[in-house]
């Protein structure tokens, strides 16, 4: 993702993740001004995650 301004709020996430064998890949952000802000109704905070099964792997760039 290449973008001037990101925003990332109540709740919402960009994620990468696997739950077989496999990466999960990368997940890259370029972005001149960022924030993370907020929760959803739930309170699950806004983010960038990776997530993967035990052995595997992903990588995040930011």
């Amino acid at each position: 993702m290449d973008t001037q301004n990101l925003r990332i709020s109540e709740g919402a996430t960009i994620s990468a993740s696997t739950f077989s064998s496999g990466n999960a890949g990368t997940l890259s952000i370029k972005a001149t001004d960022t924030a993370l802000f907020g929760t959803s109704v739930q309170g699950s905070p806004s983010g960038i995650t990776a997530h993967v099964k035990a052995g595997q792997r992903a990588t995040a760039v930011i």
